[in-house]
């Protein structure tokens, strides 16, 4: 699925073929973990460039990607990308330029969850990879275990409050296909 529009990225959601890795861990906080690399990836990425977000089972880890084709990271700083307070390109305006909190807080989001992350890039100009596995919870069929239907999720009415338009653009993309009806607002006052 590919999702863009004037002036925006362009957003494209790769799903592999097969069975859906299912994760155990808090919902929110996978969530979490989410949508703050893809408001890196949209704040480091200019208008005409591209993000991708690729979900897939390798083994018995559940492998997100979110690549995109902004500004990279430079070679003295992804030794310490993950760590407190460290911060990208400082010309960026300070309202995109965030307080050096996010990528640390994926990371303890994925060690809480058993995972790994790991940041990789071409340097400067070259865009970003941000690589999380966690682990999955095995298969019936592997475990020798019967499987145990699983409640289905019913459709929920979801408000996305977000004051960046390409995030909250980004968040209702990956949202709606999943069945939700998806509503957005700049702040709680419109």
């Amino acid at each position: 699925t590919e999702v863009g529009e004037e002036g925006t990225e362009s957003f494209t959601v790769e799903l592999v073929p097969g069975p859906s890795p299912v994760v155990p861990g808090d919902p929110e906080g996978l969530f979490r973990l989410l949508s703050k690399l893809l408001e890196n990836a949209v704040k480091y990425t200019p208008a005409d460039g591209e993000i991708t977000v690729r979900v897939a089972r390798d083994g018995e880890a559940a492998v997100l990607t979110v690549r995109d084709t902004g500004v990279g990271i430079p070679a003295d700083l992804a030794p310490r990308i993950f760590d407190l307070f460290v911060q990208g390109d400082h010309s960026l305006d300070r309202r995109k330029g965030g307080l050096g909190i996010g990528l640390t807080l994926v990371r303890s989001l994925v060690e809480l969850h058993g995972g790994t992350v790991a940041a990789t890039s071409g340097g400067d100009g070259h865009g970003s990879t941000f690589t999380v596995r966690l682990p999955v919870i095995p298969s019936p069929a592997a475990s020798g275990i019967r499987a145990a239907a699983l409640p289905a999720i019913p459709a929920r009415r979801v408000l996305v409050i977000e004051d960046n338009a390409d995030s909250r653009l980004s968040l209702r993309a990956l949202i709606g296909p999943l069945g939700h009806d998806v509503h957005e607002a700049a702040d709680g006052v419109t």
